[in-house]
């Protein structure tokens, strides 16, 4: 189990079995209990990709409420990340932004659209080193074409198992000659920062619901997919979670 302090709140993180007896990542908040996995972000680096909750301890017995994913980012994730399967993509993390430089000569025209496209392979120098790389590219634009947002501009395709990058024009228009990540993140800056914000929205939600002495209200699913909402009932002084139906809710606020 490891203790961090992150969106003003302290946390817990610990990897558990599931109610399945799978290992997954846990993640608590004075009550309040999420499950997920480790993942690593090209940009962002070490988070918990998180889309279950449960009320109780006793995750083996009891069966989870969906959520809506959410991304919590922690620099002080690495240490528990090198414990499961993703030690060379954040070794790879690191290691882009500690300065490892790529050459926009290394970029050519697609003749079959508006992109550039580098080999991933040649760039990095190792078929293996470069399938790491990869991942790390995939991740986020993954996540983000499955929110239905096109933030990144850019894709990765493999052609006989070669890997290529492949950006926009107006991405290749501003990288300078010699570039690193940095580089290819500023450019799109403005898009990114409040893409991420919204991955992360739920524990900003909770630390503001903290502040203000108020029960957390989060919407999550049941079983047949159904949406509930997920909140806090204070017994004798302490916050537990609770699930109450939407006109539940609608009920109390109108009292």
């Amino acid at each position: 189990m490891k203790r961090i302090e992150q969106y003003g709140l302290q946390w817990t993180v610990s990897l558990e079995l599931d109610e399945n007896n799978k290992e997954r990542v846990f993640l608590k908040q004075n009550g309040l209990i999420f499950s997920g996995g480790f993942d690593i972000s090209l940009f962002w680096g070490p988070h918990i990709y998180v889309n279950k909750m449960y009320l109780q301890e006793n995750f083996t017995k009891k069966i989870p409420y969906n959520l809506l994913p959410q991304r919590f980012f922690s620099k002080e994730l690495e240490p528990l990340c090198h414990q499961a399967d993703r030690t060379n993509p954040l070794h790879w993390y690191n290691t882009l932004w500690n300065g490892f430089a790529f050459s926009k000569k290394a970029f050519k025209k697609d003749r079959r659209s508006d992109f550039w496209k580098m080999s991933l392979t040649t760039a990095i120098g190792s078929a293996k080193e470069a399938e790491h790389v990869v991942y790390l590219f995939i991740v986020d634009y993954l996540i983000a074409r499955d929110s239905h947002k096109d933030v990144y501009k850019m894709r990765i395709y493999s052609s006989n198992n070669y890997p290529f990058l492949y950006i926009e024009d107006e991405i290749y228009e501003q990288l300078p000659q010699i570039w690193t990540i940095q580089d290819l993140y500023n450019i799109n800056k403005d898009d990114y920062e409040p893409y991420k914000k919204q991955q992360e929205q739920l524990w900003y939600n909770i630390a503001e619901a903290r502040v203000q002495h108020k029960p957390v209200e989060i919407t999550v699913y049941d079983k047949a997919n159904k949406p509930v909402i997920y909140t806090e009932r204070i017994v004798y002084g302490i916050p537990l979670p609770t699930i109450v139906t939407q006109k539940q809710q609608q009920e109390e606020k109108e009292r």
